[in-house]
């Protein structure tokens, strides 16, 4: 954990402070440019779960959240991560390259 920490904190993401009740802790706190980031990645989350799940009613869309649920929990049953550093990290080498959206026409022309 600490190395995680010690990254974030390079990327400027975190901040470590003092526990004014415990001089042994430290209090980790989001710095306000690691705060505009998460916003950031939450609002991008958000949109692309709108696009992917814009056939779905909105009932539809919460049981398919429920099951995705389920089964994640049903895979960490079996299958427990170690180290969710080195997963996220081999997960994203295989993921695909986006493809680039696809040119809209322009203003005028159909």
């Amino acid at each position: 954990m600490t190395y995680l920490l010690d990254d974030l904190e390079a990327a400027g993401l975190i901040e470590r402070h003092p526990d004014p009740a415990d001089r042994r802790a430290r209090r980790v706190v989001a710095s306000e440019h690691g705060a505009t980031v998460l916003t950031e990645l939450d609002q991008r989350l958000r949109t692309a779960e709108a696009r992917v799940l814009d056939p779905l009613g909105n009932d539809e869309r919460d049981t398919f959240r429920t099951q995705l649920r389920r089964l994640a929990t049903r895979i960490d049953a079996l299958d427990p991560v170690d180290d969710p550093c080195t997963l996220a990290a081999q997960a994203d080498a295989e993921l695909p390259t986006p493809r680039p959206a696809p040119a809209r026409p322009a203003r005028g022309r159909r």
